[in-house]
């Protein structure tokens, strides 16, 4: 990195030379000073798009396929052109000498180095994703920016540019604002844009550290730019008339210094930057304090008057994975002149700048120095509840919900213990028996729905019996076989299929859109949500149910302008539970004879009976054999005992019924602990196999006790079923490396063969 940054001080140098004054060549000082910064802070997107955008000039033919003119368009290079200022305004040596920084880039795609040209071209990629994206969003993203009076956030550049470059970044944010500062004249733009900067780069350092902005918060930051910008028209404006009565012996503070323009305090405070006391304003600038509390109610009443807090000087803060590609995470060190990937691969930290900033023109943006803080900085530490000036968190993956979804505290699933039958407690195993409210199609274009269900006069006998804990642990709940709990649920509806029947709707998953609101017999639902307990969980109705009629009254405060999809569907689900004793006695069983017959009707295919005279196929997939696997999907040592599978299952392969009944037991919980409900999926398919349509296969219990009176049981994995019933246990396929030797062996019991001679064609 040394070395690179020598090499640009060089080239600035003899600029400075032929260039006393630095007038002539301001667009070559800029860009060289804008790669100087991307250097120093180690940003290769930056420094891969300028050497392609100079390599576009000198050597068109070089530019790598992701970007050739093929690709990317002649619009976004005039665009980039806009942002940069065109190579054609750059001395000719200069644009030769960008091309071939920081190396080659014949040496670059040639470098023996195995990391070094991988990373180059990931960043290749982002700047064509980069420079497709360019013309398409420019235009909306200036528009957007000019009717709200507030320039993109970083997260805006992202998402809609693919703009990942710190540096340029800052560029586009200069060039967007000063289309609507110059859009009012004011005598002063470049101060007033600086300003907004300082609001910028904070909004940087968050985006930085994980923060993704609500549509909320992004409203909020636009404001605090706005407000900024309102304030610095009435400062300027103060300002031209402060500078033009200074001749005025009648203007009451004629000869007094304007005092500097500060940030609004809303405006840092939507930033979350610290603000001090004006304690440390200098005594040269004060007044008394009597003024001061006389004047605070009109802060703004006057620009020599006006006292507002300063910005904290903060350090700046590493960017993490999140801004640095995956070109820079992956890099290796290459010598020399590929430095600047030797950081960059091993995650060295990006940092957003807080110095002067540089112009493409090659001008300097003067940056107003903030005061320093007389308070000692508070140290970082780990709080339960974030501060006011603290940014969003990352959210886990597998959140806690002891601390994510403490407001909801009151909604924790209750303890569920069997009731006991006579002196043994019976293990249950509970299971959604039918729907209510059978799944409803939830209308985007209805405010308000009502849906209703009658429940018998019974329903309350049949609710668990629950025992509040005074000391604030969740209720305790008894269940028996005769219980009954009611659920809501919400999930994505397929329009063209809906539902067909219980199963289908069973294994959809829950999801709580955000627009939609939800009321039960009058009391309003609060659903929990993925964000605080890791996934969508169902709203508990067991408790607000009531005999007779019951109605569920849906809310959806959706906007017209809101195009997002929108096909949702809700249902009342009642959830019954079965001991394990019940389960095992009604468990039905497929006859061996129909099993077999319906495994050779696959296999021969549909008889001319069964065929349909319209179905003009010419062409019939049909196999002479089926495999069936007998050991059990969880074990994976041992064959089945009692093998089962679902109604739905199109598979013949089992599971065992005891394993897969002890794997649904509630972990870290006892045996009188009953399940849970969402956990009867098919090991191998995944279809819905709650106990209520668990099949028994008999042809497979015949295979059983045939294999257990040869002795086959602890080695036969497999069997072969043919077409015409039989079957046959399925040989075991040699795996390992083969030795020379058994390979030489092999080869000698080969028989040759003679090879007749060969037959000669005589043509005519």
């Amino acid at each position: 990195m040394p070395a690179l940054l020598e090499q640009i001080e060089a080239r600035l140098h003899q600029l400075a030379l032929a260039d006393s004054d630095g007038t002539k060549y301001r667009g070559d000082q800029g860009r060289l000073n804008l790669l100087k910064e991307a250097v120093r802070l180690q940003d290769s997107f930056y420094m891969v798009l300028s050497q392609l955008f100079c390599l576009r000039t000198t050597s068109p033919s070089s530019l790598p396929q992701a970007v050739s003119h093929v690709v990317i368009s002649e619009v976004s290079w005039r665009q980039l052109e806009a942002l940069l200022c065109s190579n054609e305004s750059l001395l000719a040596p200069n644009v030769a000498w960008f091309a071939e920084f920081p190396s080659p880039i014949m040496n670059i795609y040639s470098s023996e180095h195995p990391g070094f040209k991988a990373a180059y071209e990931a960043q290749v990629r982002a700047v064509a994703d980069y420079l497709i994206k360019l013309p398409q969003q420019w235009h909306a993203m200036t528009e957007a920016s000019i009717i709200r009076q507030a320039p993109p956030l970083t997260e805006d550049m992202v998402e809609q540019l693919s703009l990942h470059s710190p540096i340029l970044q800052n560029t586009a944010f200069r060039a967007i604002a000063r289309m609507y500062f110059a859009a009012v004249h004011l005598s002063n733009m470049e101060d007033g844009i600086q300003a907004l900067v300082q609001l910028h780069r904070a909004d940087q350092t968050q985006y930085a550290q994980g923060m993704r902005r609500s549509v909320a918060q992004k409203n909020n930051a636009y404001l605090a730019y706005r407000l900024l910008f309102n304030r610095w028209k009435q400062h300027d404006e103060w300002a031209k008339r402060h500078a033009e009565r200074q001749h005025d012996p009648t203007y009451e503070f004629r000869g007094q210094p304007l005092i500097p323009f500060q940030i609004p305090l809303e405006s840092l405070a939507a930033f979350g930057l610290q603000v001090l006391s004006s304690r440390n304003t200098p005594i040269s600038q004060a007044q008394p304090q009597e003024q001061q509390q006389h004047q605070q109610p009109h802060a703004h009443a006057h620009p020599v008057r006006q006292r507002q807090g300063s910005i904290s000087e903060q350090p700046p803060n590493p960017l993490p994975p999140q801004q640095l590609s995956m070109a820079q995470q992956s890099a290796h060190a290459l010598a020399s002149g590929q430095a600047w990937f030797r950081n960059a691969a091993h995650g060295s930290p990006l940092q957003v700048p807080h110095t002067t900033a540089t112009t493409p023109q090659g001008g300097t943006a003067r940056t107003p120095q903030p005061r320093s803080s007389l308070n000692p900085p508070i140290p970082q530490t780990t709080r339960l509840l974030p501060g006011a000036n603290d940014g969003a968190r990352p959210q886990p993956t597998h959140p806690d919900s002891t601390r994510s979804a403490l407001h909801q505290a009151h909604l924790r699933d209750p303890t569920l213990v069997a009731a006991k039958v006579g002196a043994e407690i019976p293990k249950l195993y509970r299971q959604v028996e039918t729907v209510c409210l059978s799944p409803t199609r939830i209308h985007e274009k209805r405010p308000t729905q009502l849906l209703t269900f009658e429940l018998g006069d019974d329903c309350v006998a049949t609710l668990p019996k629950q025992a509040v804990d005074d000391s604030g642990a969740p209720p305790r709940e008894t269940l028996t076989e005769a219980s009954r709990e009611y659920r809501l649920r919400c999930c994505k509806i397929d329009l063209k299929m809906s539902f067909p029947n219980l199963s289908s709707w069973v294994e959809a998953d829950n999801i709580w859109p955000d627009t939609v609101y939800f009321d039960f017999n009058g009391e309003p639902l609060d659903p929990r949500r993925k964000l605080q307990h890791g996934r969508y969980l169902p709203v508990d109705l067991t408790h607000l149910v009531q005999p007779g009629s019951n109605e569920l009254k849906v809310t959806v405060n959706r906007t017209t302008t809101d195009m997002t999809p929108f096909d949702y569907a809700v249902a009342v689900e009642m959830v019954g539970a079965i001991s394990h004793e019940t389960l095992v006695s009604t468990l039905r069983t497929i006859p061996a004879k129909e099993s077999l017959a319906s495994m050779q009707q696959s296999l021969n295919g549909p008889s001319a009976s069964d065929s349909n005279d319209e179905d003009d196929d010419d062409v019939k997939m049909i196999s002479n054999s089926l495999t069936i696997k007998l050991f059990d999907p969880f074990s994976g040592n041992k064959i089945f005992d009692t093998p089962v599978r679902g109604e739905l299952c199109l598979h013949r392969d089992p599971f065992d019924l005891d394993v897969f009944l002890s794997t649904r037991e509630p972990r870290g919980h006892g045996a009188e602990t009953p399940s849970a409900v969402d956990t009867w999926r098919c090991p191998i398919c995944r279809k819905d196999v709650r106990p209520n349509i668990l099949v028994q296969d008999g042809f497979l219990m015949e295979v059983r006790r045939e294999l257990e009176a040869k002795g086959l049981l602890g080695t036969s994995r497999a069997i072969v079923v043919s077409a015409d019933g039989t079957w046959r246990v399925k040989e075991e396929e040699r795996k390992g490396v083969r030795s020379a030797s058994l390979e030489r062996a092999e080869r000698a019991r080969v028989v040759k063969v003679a090879k007749p001679p060969p037959v000669v064609i005589e043509l005519d």
